[in-house]
Order: C-alpha cells, then structure tokens, then sequence
C-alpha cells in the first residue's frame, strides 16, 4: 500500500452498499483533508498550545529543586495505552481529559505538604500527562498530505522540542522571585485554561472519528439505524489493541530519538553546573544559555519547511511517484553531524577562562541538529506506519521518556568526575557513534520495511 492511497478517501460509488457509510469520493466536503485551510491550522496551533503547557510543565519542576529541598530535605513516563484509546475514541477527548487530570494531580503536588503527596502527585500527573505527546503526532498528521504533514509536525514538534527548554528558563525567575510551588500554580492554570479551549474549540482530525460523525448525520436524517462505519462495528477487542498496538519492535531510529530527548532533559542539570556553579552567575540567568538551543530549534523549523516544500514536494512532481518515507532521512543526516559538532563546541569552550558567549553560540548548531534528527524520526514513523501512526509513536514516546528521566539522574555524577569538558565530550562521541543510523536506513529501509506486516511497503 502507498502513502498516496492512504492520503486520499476511498472512491465509492454505491450510497452506502451493506449499511455500511463510506466517504463520498475523495472531495467528500467532511473528510478532513477537504477542510478549509482555516479549520486545519487552527488544529496546528491548538496542538501546539496544548503540547506546549504540558512539555513546560515536564520541567518547569526541577527549576525549583533547590527551594524544593530546603521546605523538604529531599516526569513520570506514562504506559503506551492513550494510543490505542485515540485510535478508537479519537483524538480530542483523550487529550482533553489527559491535560485535565493532569492538572488535577498539579494540583495535588502544589498543595502537598509531604513527599509522598507531592511524588505521587507528579507521577500521576506524569501520566495522565502523556496523553498529548503520546496522541499529538498523529493528530497533527491527520488533516493533511504527505507533503504537508511534514510541516504540520514540524511546527507541533517544535513546541514538544522547545517546552522543556522552555520550563527552566520561566521557572528559573519565578522560583527566584515568587516560591516554588508557583511554578506549579501556573501551569495549573494554563493547563485547565487550554483543556477548556480545545474543549471547546479543537475538532476531531481522526478520519475514522469524522466517519463516525458523519454517520451519526446519516442515520438522524434517514432514520436507518442500521448504518455503521468499519470502526463502529469493530468496537474493542483487547487481543488487537495488544498484538497491533503494544506489541512493535523498537526501531534504532527511535533509539536515537530517545537519546537526543535524554540530552535535552540532561542539559538542565548540566548547564547550570556550568554557569551558576563554575562561572557563578545568578540562578536565575544562569537558565538563559538555553535560548541558544531554542533558536537552533527555530533555525531548524525553518530548514525543514523549506526542505519539504521546495526540494521533496519537487522531487515528487519531477517523479509523478508516491513519497517515499526514506526520502525525509537526508536531513536527519545532516543533523546527526552538526549535534555532536555542536556538543563538542559546548565542551571545548566550557573553560570560565573561555568568554562566555563562545560557549552559549554552541547551543545553536546542537539545537538545529536536535530537531532535524527528532522531526525526521517522527515523519518517518508516520510514514512507515500511516495506518497506525500513533500506536509507532506511543512506543516512541515510551522509550523517549524512559531517557528524559533517567539522564538527569546520573548527569551530576557523571559531571563530577569527568569534568565538564570530558563529561560533554562522552555525549558527542556517543552522538558520533549514531551518525550511521539514518545513513543505513536510508539506503536499507525500503528492505527493512518489507520485514514488518505493520509497515507501509514500497511499490
């Protein structure tokens, strides 16, 4: 099966043969891919907003440890399950009841007055949490062509990408100026102020769901009851949900995904080491060297936009063919070269006897090679496993999280004795043994997909 086909609604020429409801050709007004440009950005940006809260809540925490210790002396990872859970209920509900209940257990953790109340309530939190980064992929994907799904994700990502960059730098000066459990109070609000907006306002992308409503139409107009579409009459079958869903090999391009995201979670342990312990600057500044990775986050977004629009949607007109997935990997490539570049810049200018700005510039390069290599990973999933592209990105999202928490657990020992220069240096090396990674599965892919039943195959 080709992407092509699955971009585009299945032509029927029967009304409905079986009582079964089917789009009305591929220009059937209610499929979302025939919606007006208005209604699918305004799904871009809601995803965005909603993404945004919860990656900077993910981090926005840790900014206030060291208040944290002195009241106490002293990101939970959510299982893969909001993924089949969307691919039946859709995409909007799990979400907004995700970000809500999250919400509700910050609340929990900002009124706790002891370690157990407040851990329990960043775990729960954590997972209801998960539910936007587990579904948001698939959503930002599903109102759009081959061509421009890649944007469509890039800007979302952008914002899973840039939240936790986001978190310390926001945290840094209210944890300074205001009390720790503020942090917490903002994020309270702006999650339940964006769970009643896309509540409200955010409508259901996932094409089987829109079938789903377009159904309901059906039937209160004709007063057939018997109409159903294929999901309505599948309902839930628990074998299915394990043996497609929770059930996938794990990709090495989703090891490497999880790595860069264990780098960035690592990275708010170790640049403060560096500029509020070894260059001593204020605890609130010493968060803003992260704005250099956010413009490389930026500078990356824009190379991705012009890449898909200009180079890949060419490429697909001069060849008249359907996309191949391998043809996004080129610039994951090329960002799997310029981040360890930038994490050896960032080691070998770590010395306080080095001028700062040296040192804060090489968040640029890191921050470009960052996205291009995690927005390639995620349209490359979705193109491999259209059919089930958020179940491959559950996964993603598991695994990624299992590196967010754990990198920061060892990155002050690891600090410690090496230094910061060597300590940083092991992470580029690390990064430099990975550059094959989308090398080989951008001349091997097509073979490896034919492995997998789950896999989009090559014509």
């Amino acid at each position: 099966m080709s992407i092509s086909t699955m971009d585009k609604p299945p032509e029927s020429r029967c009304r409905y043969p079986g009582n079964r409801v089917v789009w009305d050709g591929p220009d059937d007004p209610e499929h979302p891919h025939n919606w007006a440009l208005w209604r699918k950005l305004s799904v871009v940006i809601l995803l965005t907003l909603l993404t945004l809260v919860i990656t900077i809540q993910s981090s926005i925490f840790g900014t206030g440890a060291t208040a944290f210790d002195r009241e106490f002396g002293g990101f939970a990872v959510g299982p893969p399950f909001w993924a089949p859970i969307s691919e039946l209920y859709g995409r909007k509900w799990p979400m907004v009841i995700g970000v809500t209940i999250a919400s509700l257990f910050t609340l929990m953790v900002s009124l706790g007055q002891n370690l157990v109340t407040i851990f329990l309530g960043r775990f729960l939190s954590g997972l209801f949490g998960n539910a936007p980064i587990s579904i948001v992929g698939g959503a930002a994907t599903d109102n759009w062509n081959a061509i421009d799904r890649g944007i469509s994700l890039g800007v979302v990502i952008g914002a899973v990408f840039s939240g936790p960059m986001m978190g310390p730098i926001i945290g840094g000066f209210v944890a300074e100026n205001l009390d720790w459990r503020w942090n917490l109070w903002l994020m309270i609000i702006a999650g339940f102020a964006m769970a009643l907006i896309c509540a409200l306002f955010l409508e259901e992308s996932y094409i089987p769901r829109a079938l789903v409503k377009k159904a309901k139409r059906i039937r209160k107009e004709t007063g057939n009851d018997k109409l159903r579409t294929e999901l309505e009459e599948a309902g839930i079958d628990l074998n299915r949900i394990v043996s497609v869903y929770l059930v996938r090999p794990w990709m090495f391009v989703t090891i490497y995904q999880s790595f860069i995201y264990g780098i960035v979670y690592l990275f708010f342990t170790s640049i403060p080491i560096e500029f509020k312990q070894i260059r001593q600057w204020d605890p609130q500044l010493a968060q803003l060297p992260l704005c250099a990775m956010l413009i490389g986050v930026s500078i990356g977004s824009a190379i991705n936009v012009v890449y898909t629009k200009r180079i890949l949607a060419r490429q697909l007109k001069q060849t008249g063919s359907s996309l191949i997935p391998e043809q996004r990997l080129p610039l994951m490539i090329v960002g799997g070269f310029l981040f360890p570049a930038g994490l050896f810049w960032f080691a070998w200018t770590s010395d306080p006897n080095v001028p700062w700005p040296a040192m804060v510039v090489a968040g640029i390069p890191t921050g470009v090679g960052m996205f291009l290599i995690w927005i390639q990973c995620f349209t490359y999933l979705i193109d491999v496993y259209l059919p089930i592209a958020n179940s491959a990105i559950a996964i993603n999202s598991l695994s990624r999280s299992l590196f967010g928490a754990g990198f920061p657990l060892f990155t002050p020992a690891m600090y410690d004795r090496l230094g910061y220069a060597w300590a940083t240096s092991l992470l580029a090396f690390l990064g430099v043994a990975m550059i094959p990674v989308p090398i080989v599965f951008y001349l091997y892919g097509q073979r490896i997909r034919s492995w997998s039943k789950f896999a989009v195959k090559a014509e």
